[in-house]
Formats: structure tokens, C-alpha cells, sequence
């Protein structure tokens, strides 16, 4: 079976950069696979060890050399606009990263500065809702409103899932969420799970300034308010808590936790955009996870699994793809009014009992090697792709 595969790479920096590169040494066992990517990618197109990179334009695309044309769709304007447009010469497998894309598309319009322009395109998709789109957006000014509750209302996926032959979505919360001819085949594989590498917990900790004795939670990716940290700060400080640390690592482009003062408390660290091997060697260098989402767009977190297959006893909001794990694998947070009081009670019970961390983590392992382990979720891949309808042969 031949496979393109269009995804973005590093250094292109996009958690589906990392997902590609993961999972398709697992399924190069399966398949042959060219990596179609942005002309604009910074990095050396041709033979990596388990597939072929190439740039994509619409006049070197072979399509009908192919048995399968997958894409891999998220929010991202900048790492995903070239395969939008790719995807409406040569309709494929959709894999859809995020339920809601409207952060793509609000990239696309330019919310910022042409907001009447993207109410209007609200309305083209979703006519019978244009009374309430102006009566909740009219007057307002520009906001992210794809990190607000209305984005669950307005996802703007149905231009990507209209042009799908076949759709994959990581949980059952994205793929009962939309609206799909009956005929089209689609699948939920979990986004795949990884192998932890080995790290001086010591040195890692003690370059962070972590001293013996302290405990360390960690949250990682990119820093939005659905994150929950101004609830987790709070929740620390009402804690009070000696000896237990934090540490934020991801890009905080809006300057969030500026603005909530965090780098102020003595007991958390922030760090910004870090290459992957120095964020897994945080991971691994924590005690206690927290990975929490809401409002969710139906995303699932490379993060999360990173913490899972470390054995870290994680924290996740009990909402979205989140709630579908095993309840003996993470502590899930209800997203009602008692948010923080019950992430105050569930750091301090991890804190302080080093059994109840250590049984958690056990159980979060297990489920990213025996759920989540990416031979499994290659498999799945391929077994999906070849039980499809061939690709009808394109014209030249």
C-alpha cells in the first residue's frame, strides 16, 4: 500500500509535527509513505529512514500513484494551510485533530481586524443560526472565540469533512459530534502513546532549582486560558502547600500567565517553547501531572500521553476526549463550580501519598502501552486504510 501522507514536520512547530514523525516509523511496517508538506518548510526535503518528505504544489503531486491520500487537520493557519488546499484538488482521508476549527479559520479571515468579515462567514455555514450569531457576536469586539464555549456551537469543520472520503478522529466525543453522510467509513484510533526515554530525574530537577525532598507537578503545551491556570494558581495558593513546586512549560503567546502574576509565586517556574527532549525530560522529572481543558474543542493532547506513558499521575478535565479514559488512570476534575476546591483536594491528596502516586501511575502506564502503544495504533492505521474503497485514478 502506498500512502501520502500529508502532515506538518519539524521544526515546523505543531504537536502533529510531533504525532507524524512518532507514529510513521510504526507504520513504514505497513506501508510505503511519502511526507507531502509545505514548500515553505524549513527543513531538507528527501529519504528519512521510514518515509520520503516531499514539498507539496499542486502541479508535482502524483495522486494517482497512490492507494491513499491522507491528511492530518488542525488549527494551526500556518501549518496547515497548504494541505486545505491540497485536500480540494484531491478529496482523502481526513484525520481531524480538533472538532473545532475555528481558530484556523479565524487566522484565515483575519478576526482581528475584518470581524464583520468573519461573522459573515459564520452565517454562510450556519444560515439557521444567524440570529443567534448576531445576537451573541453583534457589537462585540474581537475575541477568541475559539477558546470560548460558542466555538462548540459554530466548529466550522464541515468544509474539511465535506471533502473526506474516509475520517479517523482520536475519540468517540469527536466522532459522535459530527455530521456525516452514513456511507462515509470512518474510525476512532487513539492518539498513540510513547516510549518513555531514559533521564537523570537528579540533574533535570536540579537544573530546574527543585531541591530534595519537593515535589513537582508539571503542565505543558501551548498556554491558553481553556487550561485552566488561573484556576490551578488559585487552587495552589488556597493550598499552601510547602515544598510543592509547578512548573509551566509551553509558549504563552497572549501572555496569560504574565497577566495572572504566575512567575511571581515562589513555587512555580515557567518556561517557554522547548524542544521535545528537554520537555519529555521535564515529564519524567515530575511527580504529578495536570493537564486540564475547558472549554474543549475536542482535542486530544500529545502532552497528556506523554505524562500517561511516564507513569505521572496526571490530572485531566472530566470533559471532552479526556473523560473517555479509564477512571484508574487519572484523576478527572468535573467542570462545575467546585473545579478548584476539588483540584486542591486532589494535589493535596497526590502530595501526600506517595502509594497513591505510584499506584495511579502504574495504571496511566499501563493504559498508554496497551491502549495507546504506537505499533497498535500503526496497525489500526493501516488496517483502516486498506479496508477502504481504492482511490479512483485521477486525470493527469
Amino acid at each position: 500500500m502506498r500512502i501520502a501522507w500529508f502532515s506538518p514536520l519539524n521544526p515546523q512547530p505543531s504537536g502533529i509535527s510531533d504525532y507524524s514523525e512518532e507514529l510513521l516509523p510504526e507504520l513504514a511496517r505497513h506501508a510505503e509513505i511519502d511526507v507531502w508538506v509545505d514548500p515553505a518548510w524549513k527543513g531538507i526535503p528527501g529519504d528519512a529512514p521510514s518515509f520520503r518528505v516531499r514539498p507539496y504544489t499542486a502541479a508535482s503531486f502524483p495522486a494517482g500513484e497512490y492507494d491513499q491520500v491522507v491528511f492530518h487537520v488542525g488549527n494551526d493557519y500556518a501549518a496547515h494551510r497548504y494541505m486545505l488546499a491540497a485536500l480540494e484538488r484531491h478529496p482523502g482521508v481526513v484525520v481531524l485533530h480538533d472538532l473545532v476549527l475555528m481558530g484556523y479559520y479565524a487566522a484565515w479571515l483575519d478576526a482581528g481586524r475584518r470581524f464583520p468579515a468573519f461573522v459573515a462567514f459564520l452565517k454562510r455555514y450556519y444560515p439557521g443560526k444567524a440570529q443567534w450569531i448576531d445576537d451573541r457576536l453583534a457589537g462585540r469586539p474581537p475575541f477568541a472565540i475559539w477558546e470560548d464555549e460558542l466555538a462548540l456551537q459554530l466548529p466550522m469543520n464541515e468544509e474539511v469533512c465535506g471533502r473526506a472520503t474516509a475520517l479517523i478522529a482520536h475519540s468517540r466525543f469527536v466522532l459522535d459530534r459530527l455530521e456525516l453522510p452514513p456511507a462515509l467509513a470512518r474510525a476512532g484510533i487513539p492518539h498513540h502513546g510513547h516510549e518513555p526515554r531514559p533521564v537523570d530525574r537528579g540533574a533535570v530537577r536540579r537544573a530546574l532549582g527543585v531541591a530534595d525532598g519537593e515535589l513537582l507537578a508539571v503542565s505543558a503545551g501551548y498556554v491558553t486560558p481553556g487550561k485552566r491556570y488561573a484556576t490551578v494558581l488559585a487552587a495552589l495558593d488556597e493550598l499552601g502547600r510547602p515544598g510543592l513546586r509547578y512548573l509551566i512549560a509551553g509558549s504563552d503567546r497572549d501572555g496569560l500567565l504574565g497577566r495572572l502574576g504566575a512567575a511571581q509565586r515562589r513555587q512555580v517556574l515557567v518556561r517557554g517553547f522547548a524542544p521535545l527532549g528537554e520537555l519529555e525530560g521535564w515529564i519524567a522529572a515530575a511527580d504529578i501531572g495536570v493537564n486540564l481543558r475547558h472549554p474543549t474543542m475536542g482535542e486530544s493532547s500529545g502532552s497528556l500521553l506523554r505524562m500517561l506513558s511516564s507513569g505521572l499521575p496526571t490530572l485531566v478535565s472530566d470533559t471532552g476526549a479526556f473523560a473517555e479514559l479509564p477512571d484508574g488512570c487519572a484523576v478527572k476534575v468535573p467542570v462545575d463550580i467546585d473545579e478548584r476546591e476539588t483540584i486542591k483536594a486532589a494535589l493535596a491528596a497526590l502530595a501526600g501519598d506517595a502509594d497513591f502516586r505510584r499506584s495511579l501511575g502504574r495504571e496511566a502506564a499501563a493504559y498508554a502501552r496497551e491502549t495507546c502503544g504506537s505499533g497498535r495504533c500503526a496497525r489500526l492505521y493501516a488496517e483502516f486504510l486498506a479496508g477502504l474503497q481504492p482511490r479512483p485514478k485521477e486525470a493527469p
